[in-house]
């Protein structure tokens, strides 16, 4: 096993996970999802993952995890349907079997053949399909398929018509597993009303057929018709065996947010978890928790943090329960004015909206259990290095709203800054910004001034959430220089009050000594100390963002500068390039066709051969 502490902290979260169906989701310290995976048991995966690495590239996986989520479901088969979602929707580095988007295998009925055909397929673009699936194993789905032919023998044949050329029916009409439309053996109109009780029956209306295939046995055997009663039993195996294996495809066109709760009423705490439908896929899970509120007071303020955040608005939401309505009508005002379109909000649902509605609620209780036996160790832990630190320093309060800076460039090439927050101990992502240094200078102390002139002229004005308020404590990354070049900057901005209220202080590398102004001689914080812990960690985290952003600034530079290497490609041909395609790997990706549009065949060649060598 990784011999490491934070490996070993992550494995007693990891037993806290549920002992459920359901996927896990490995993100970084950045928040990036790195690698989804689906199991029978979320608790015992995860723990298996870290227990049993299996080669360097598992390891490296797992000395990157910095959180861990989960989502559960009621059966392998939705867990497997959801990791393929989230797989699709996140592109996890980790999940490399997936990198050529391999599909599961699907059982599709071809609808838009005049005879259509009951098949196996891992093509999702067939022509007005219906989809059922997907099945963890292709020998799972056959054996599924087997069984729908026993019941509803329809064609498998390839081909927009029935039958081989030339030849009579083949084997599986012989074995009575298909009506045999190509030899006339059935009527169009027959055949298609198969065609319809095999999508009634594949959508989870099997409750019918069932039915008739008990009653028919048992009439059968009354009449001591045996063998009729024994095929009939065997029928009536199959159906079970398809409804067991199968889960159809959640509607299409299903575009909804469900909201699941749940309350803990010896804590007054409750939990709510938010599943996003799309397409009629899962694509991710969101969670809050609140105490003291009942449930529309907790639904309603899950709606207003939620949608203030996220702009990608369904079609509508799904709640467990009804709602007051004052409380109905506030909160569908609020979603008119901020999604600018009628959001339709339910919660008496049948069919698969309350399947989904039972699964978000599943997710809410497990959710709780994990947040609560997290948040427990992290509130305790955060709340004793803010305390320490702010009597370590001698700071004018505990600081609960921390942001940090740091620089970034090589020489005056796209020089940058970084504003991170902390609330609570905790890094507020939502609330990080990025500078670009507008000033070409070498200067750390300049890069600092013009970035807290920038950051500080919006203290109290701006519209901006993470600007617009006041911090407890601003940290910088460095030493006197930059904290002189921060009080620098509130004086500029005629801000100098806020100093009053304002903690200021530089923390220099390696030695973690503590600058702050007005002290002549650093403060040497302990070292192993919480307060010390939470520093760097903060400065940590601003370090890696401004690190980002520089490579991320200074990739699209150099990429830009390939094109200043091709004979015939100026100042105004490269504009021309840009404005058209957008960037430089969308240029590396048209066909030398699309290039032709905007510069002469003879440098689309050009561009083609030096693009495609980088």
């Amino acid at each position: 096993m990784i011999n490491d502490d934070r490996i070993r902290k992550i494995l007693e979260d990891a037993d806290k996970l549920p002992d459920l169906p359901g996927v896990y989701i490995f993100k970084d310290s950045s928040d990036r999802v790195i690698y989804v995976g689906k199991a029978k048991s979320v608790k015992k995966r995860v723990k298996n993952h870290f227990l049993r690495p299996v080669d360097q590239k598992h390891e490296n996986m797992l000395s990157k995890i910095s959180e861990i989520d989960h989502i559960v479901t009621n059966n392998e088969v939705e867990a497997l349907l959801l990791e393929y979602n989230l797989i699709k929707r996140y592109k996890p580095k980790y999940n490399v079997l997936y990198r050529d988007d391999k599909s599961y295998p699907y059982i599709a009925i071809t609808l838009a053949d005049e005879w259509p055909r009951l098949i196996l397929t891992r093509n999702l673009n067939i022509e007005g399909a219906r989809y059922f699936g997907p099945y963890p194993k292709a020998s799972k789905a056959r054996e599924v398929l087997d069984s729908l032919l026993k019941l509803f023998p329809l064609r498998t044949c390839k081909g927009k018509q029935p039958g081989q050329k030339g030849k009579g029916p083949c084997l599986m009409f012989h074995v009575k597993k298909c009506k045999g439309p190509c030899i006339g053996e059935v009527s169009k109109e027959d055949y298609l009303s198969f065609v319809n009780k095999v999508v009634e029956f594949l959508s989870g209306k099997s409750d019918w057929l069932v039915e008739k295939l008990e009653r028919e046995m048992k009439e059968a055997a009354s009449k001591l018709e045996f063998e009729k009663a024994a095929a009939l039993r065997e029928k009536l195996l199959a159906a079970r065996h398809v409804i067991a294996s199968q889960r159809a495809i959640f509607e299409k066109k299903l575009n909804v947010d469900v909201f699941g709760y749940y309350e803990a009423k010896e804590s007054n705490l409750s939990y709510i978890r938010i599943l996003q439908v799309r397409q009629g896929r899962v694509i991710g899970a969101y969670g809050y928790s609140f105490e003291f509120l009942n449930y529309d007071e907790a639904i309603k303020e899950a709606i207003y943090i939620f949608y203030s955040k996220n702009m990608d608005f369904p079609q509508e939401i799904l709640l467990p329960k009804n709602l007051d309505k004052n409380e109905r009508q506030e909160i569908e005002a609020f979603l008119r004015e901020i999604a600018k379109k009628r959001i339709t909000l339910k919660s008496s649902v049948k069919g698969e909206r309350a399947d989904l509605l039972k699964m978000a609620d599943e997710n809410a209780i497990t959710a709780y259990f994990w947040w609560r036996f997290r948040a427990k160790g992290n509130i305790e832990r955060n709340q004793k290095a803010l305390e320490e630190l702010s009597k370590l320093l001698k700071l004018r309060r505990i600081p609960l709203i921390i942001e940090c800076y740091d620089m970034s460039g090589f020489k005056a090439e796209n020089p940058v800054g970084t504003m991170v927050v902390f609330e609570e101990g905790q890094p507020a992502r939502n609330l990080y910004r990025k500078y670009r240094i507008k000033e070409k200078t070498q200067s750390d102390y300049h890069k600092m001034l013009e970035v807290m002139v920038r950051r500080i002229s919006k203290i109290q004005s701006s519209k901006d959430k993470a600007f617009s308020r006041i911090p407890d404590l601003i940290v910088l990354d460095g030493g006197r220089a930059q904290l002189s070049a921060a009080i620098r900057a509130f004086k500029e901005t005629n801000k100098e009050d806020l100093l009053e209220r304002i903690d200021l202080i530089a923390l220099a590398k390696p030695e973690n000594k503590v600058f702050m102004p007005g002290i002549k001689e650093p403060v040497i914080i302990p070292e192993g100390s919480e307060a010390l812990k939470l520093l760097m960690r903060i400065r940590d985290e601003a370090h890696r963002t401004a690190i980002g952003y520089f490579r991320k600034l200074e990739e699209k530079r150099l990429k830009m500068s390939v094109l200043d290497t091709i004979k015939g490609v100026g100042p105004e041909r490269k504009k021309r390039l840009i404005e058209y395609f957008g960037d430089v790997e969308k240029i590396r990706k048209a066909s030398l066709y699309e290039l032709q549009k905007v510069v002469p065949r003879d440098v689309a060649v050009r561009i083609k051969e030096v693009l495609s060598s980088n």
